[in-house]
């Protein structure tokens, strides 16, 4: 094999990559041959557009991407912490209640999709997309760390990792805007570390785009720290 192209839809969006062998003979009409299937693939599918997500030193697969009229969207930090460490005191928060859920009922799902579509309206975050999660091993022990004002699910983080790895996944944390700046997402997050040292998992990991500024500086409040940067680029499949 010289070569390979990945294409995972999300609603109006699909992740994609193409991955070649260096050096290989007749890899770039190949390669150009995958991106054609990954356009095809999505003018098909309804996606709108194609992101490409590079590491360091992937120069030569964004230059081909920046060809075929990607441009440059957002950075993401991929940020671990090890969990010998100590957890920060969070502070009380008398106006919340923390409640682990494992989603396994609708109404469960429901109040988590309610919450998440209201944080992040371009995700578009489809129960379908919850209920794949939720049915694959990395749920096998999984939780929703979900705060709680009254009988509302104000805020969230999915707790969750592959069985016999050691690394837990923090992922996919959210307080609803007007519960924002009363510590909240500190009481969920040091939550979701205890319940990963419950578990005997040794570090934590999350991804978070480099913009949040202010989602970047509480985790390292808490002792996350930066590992990998990468960058994502866009294709407007319905402009070429």
């Amino acid at each position: 094999m010289i070569a390979c192209a990945s294409f995972y839809p999300q609603n109006e969006r699909a992740w994609a990559n193409v991955m070649t062998r260096p050096g290989a003979v007749g890899v770039d009409a190949v390669q150009a041959r995958l991106y054609q299937w990954l356009v095809e693939m999505a003018l098909r599918s309804g996606i709108v557009r194609l992101d490409f997500q590079f590491f360091p030193g992937e120069d030569e697969a964004v230059n081909f991407v920046q060809l075929q009229g990607g441009d440059y969207s957002f950075r993401i930090y991929a940020l671990h912490r090890p969990l010998a460490m100590p957890i920060p005191d969070s502070l009380q928060q008398p106006h919340f209640s923390i409640r682990l859920l494992r989603l396994q009922t609708e109404a469960e799902q429901s109040a988590y999709l309610t919450a998440r579509r209201e944080c992040f309206p371009e995700e578009n975050y489809t129960v379908e997309e919850l209920r794949f999660l939720l049915a694959s091993p990395l749920w096998e022990k999984g939780v929703c760390v979900a705060g709680y004002a009254g009988d509302s699910l104000v805020g969230s983080v999915l707790v969750y990792w592959e069985p016999g790895s050691p690394l837990g996944f923090t992922e996919n944390v959210f307080t609803l805007p007007s519960f924002r700046g009363r510590g909240l997402a500190r009481a969920l997050l040091t939550r979701s570390l205890g319940y990963l040292i419950d578990h005997g998992l040794e570090n934590a990991h999350l991804e978070v785009k480099a913009e949040n500024e202010a989602a970047l500086s509480l985790y390292q409040e808490l002792g996350y720290v930066l590992v990998t940067e990468s960058k994502v680029f866009e294709i407007n499949v319905r402009a070429n």
